[in-house]
């Protein structure tokens, strides 16, 4: 799947924090792919501030990353983007993410 980096972190921020073994450890796996390598990091001068922890990068630098996701990876992806739709907790920014996980929904 390829996402930009606004999708890998807001998909990470709303990957869930508990949950029984199985689940935590794909989530685990999940937030290791999504994180930004080192590379990336130094090529979009990506950076976080340390007293509000926002984010900025060099969003003209962002050609997306092809990130590899397991059958139970992509489940959880579907998951939690389902859960955020059904409690109406999705913004403008889960549009493009919401439209990678749901292609069928962008043709609507």
């Amino acid at each position: 799947m390829l996402l930009q980096v606004r999708e890998r972190l807001l998909l990470v921020n709303a990957l869930p924090p508990t949950g029984d073994f199985t689940t935590m450890r794909t989530m685990r796996q999940l937030r290791e792919k999504l994180a930004l390598t080192d590379e990336e990091q130094g090529a979009l001068a990506f950076k976080v501030n340390p007293e509000n922890g926002t984010a900025t990068w060099d969003g003209t630098k962002d050609e997306g990353a092809e990130i590899d996701l397991t059958p139970s990876q992509i489940g959880a992806v579907v998951a939690v983007m389902t859960r955020l739709n059904d409690e109406k907790k999705l913004t403008e920014q889960h549009i493009s993410l919401y439209e990678k996980v749901f292609p069928e929904k962008a043709r609507e």
